[in-house]
């Protein structure tokens, strides 16, 4: 089979760099405080909404004393709406988690005062209140890792909570306990939040977690999800879940069919990036303009109108490559979130990648803010997403072209690495600029040439 023209569909490697830690220590273990907020923004009626929070605290506390260990309230449609939840983990008993959100509701009520909005999340749960509707947030700007204890292999720990982080978006109500290999870990998910939102919550919480090791026991807490390891027992061993089942579709690929990516309407992009403005445009390379675009549901993104697309066939292996890529879904892999076509035209969207590359921070005036653990954990991280692509990735995926310019940063300070695909029946070296997205082209071995079996 012929080679098409060159393509810019590109995976990405995400790894984690750390951030400042602040521990905690309160003497009952499920009653330690991880991490408490309130809104930059207050209310305009304080009275009433404090009024109208009482009520919603009181209810909200009745029903976690019913049982179930997960509970909601809103009242919308009053002078001063209030919504709120709550969630203990599941191996605290019925009254440890009464007891738990009493405490965690003393951390943000009254404390907050007129604040619009409070979490507190806890070791045994979590609660939050807003004045305005929040059940469907999976993650926040105060995600974070807390790491104790004395070292421990990491080797275990990662390969434990990378499963659990593919594994618990599947399960009912979006949480599993497992072990092995002396590690003991669990996740959980807001049950509001939906599989889509925990799968989500979980890569973040996942890649803050990785940041431990060798500390014996970690945690990683976020507004949607919540996750622990440690070397020690913390839950009922009972109650350890069998997650094989769970890896076999979906994100782990080869047990699936392919489900393809999302079909935008050409117009909704044309919308998002103001008609293609230049005022909009990110970066530009071979294969055509990137743009900055904001969706109707607020979230931003890259597009990317390819000028590569003019014969029938280039564009039946554009949608075949397409497919292929966007079930790429690993923690450690950015996604393509799907295209468009209209006519001869052909447009990718990708995650949008905020900050800049890796070699800003290596070879600037900026080049003193990474230590060496965080270097390290840079390194292991590449390793994993090139071991998924080369190895787990039922197809198998080289990459010919790392170096620190091909590294980017997000909004969460993750660094993503983009690059090659798939092409046809041959293996191609395509290597997108982390920074601009500009294409480069990468060399094939002639060892590299021969059709993959």
């Amino acid at each position: 089979m012929p080679r098409m023209a060159h393509s810019p569909l590109l995976p990405a490697l995400v790894l984690a760099i750390t951030s400042a830690l602040v521990p905690f220590t309160v003497a009952d273990p499920q009653a330690m405080l991880l991490s408490q907020g309130c809104s930059l923004y207050n209310v305009t009626s304080t009275a009433a909404f404090l009024s109208a929070l009482n009520s919603t605290f009181a209810e909200l506390r009745a029903n976690l004393s019913a049982g179930g260990g997960f509970a909601t309230v809103f009242q919308p449609r009053t002078v001063a709406p209030t919504y709120a939840l709550a969630q203990c983990r599941p191996y605290v008993t019925g009254r440890d988690c009464v007891a738990c959100f009493d405490a965690a509701a003393s951390h943000v009520h009254p404390a907050c005062g007129a604040a619009s909005g409070g979490r507190a999340i806890l070791d045994g749960c979590i609660v939050r209140y807003e004045s305005l509707p929040f059940f469907n947030e999976s993650t926040g700007p105060g995600n974070k890792q807390i790491c104790n204890g004395s070292t421990m292999a990491g080797g275990a720990v990662q390969a434990l909570v990378s499963d659990l982080a593919i594994a618990v978006p599947r399960f009912p109500r979006l949480v599993a306990m497992a072990a092995g290999a002396g590690v003991y870990a669990m996740a959980q998910c807001v049950e509001t939040v939906g599989a889509g939102g925990c799968a989500q919550c979980l890569e973040v919480a996942s890649s803050n977690i990785d940041l431990c090791p060798p500390n014996s026991d970690g945690r990683a807490v976020d507004v949607g999800c919540y996750m622990r390891y440690s070397d020690k027992p913390f839950f009922p061993a009972n109650e350890t879940a069998d997650l094989a089942p769970y890896l076999r579709s979906g994100d782990i690929l080869g047990a699936t069919e392919l489900q393809g990516p999302t079909n935008f309407y050409y117009r909704d992009l044309k919308a998002a990036t103001n008609n293609f403005s230049e005022k909009n445009k990110i970066g530009e390379g071979g294969f055509g303009d990137v743009f900055k675009g904001l969706l109707k549901n607020g979230k931003i993104v890259a597009v990317k109108r390819l000028s590569v697309m003019q014969t029938s066939r280039a564009k039946e292996d554009f949608e075949s490559e397409v497919k292929l890529i966007s079930n790429v879904q690993h923690r450690n892999l950015v996604r393509l979130l799907g295209c468009s076509r209209k006519g001869s035209e052909c447009i990718l969207v990708y995650e949008y990648m905020a900050n800049s590359s890796l070699d800003k921070l290596l070879f600037s005036e900026r080049r003193g803010i990474l230590n060496w653990k965080q270097r390290f954990n840079i390194m292991v991280g590449m390793a994993r997403g090139l071991a998924y692509l080369h190895q787990e990735f039922h197809v198998c995926i080289i990459h010919r072209d790392i170096k620190s310019s091909n590294v980017l940063l997000d909004m969460t300070s993750s660094l993503r690495l983009l690059i090659l695909v798939w092409q046809g029946s041959y293996l191609m070296i395509i290597v997108m600029s982390a920074l601009d997205l500009q294409a480069h082209w990468g060399t094939l071995l002639p060892s590299m040439q021969s059709k993959a079996s």
